[in-house]
């Protein structure tokens, strides 16, 4: 069964070394108030910081 297409459908792919920066920030963002990274990573420079720990996984 074929399903329509729709213009504006997301599509998944595999992350390419590009992407990283935007999906760094992303990740930073999403859990900067996150309660455990709050707990493990210094407040001062937060949001910096785990930008940071993100790029060396």
């Amino acid at each position: 069964m074929n399903m329509p297409q729709h213009q504006n459908a997301l599509s998944v792919r595999p992350i390419t070394d590009a992407d990283i920066p935007t999906a760094v920030d992303t990740l930073a963002r999403a859990f900067a108030d996150y309660p455990f990274t709050r707990h493990v990573i210094a407040a001062d420079g937060h949001e910096d910081r785990i930008r940071r720990s993100r790029s060396c996984a």
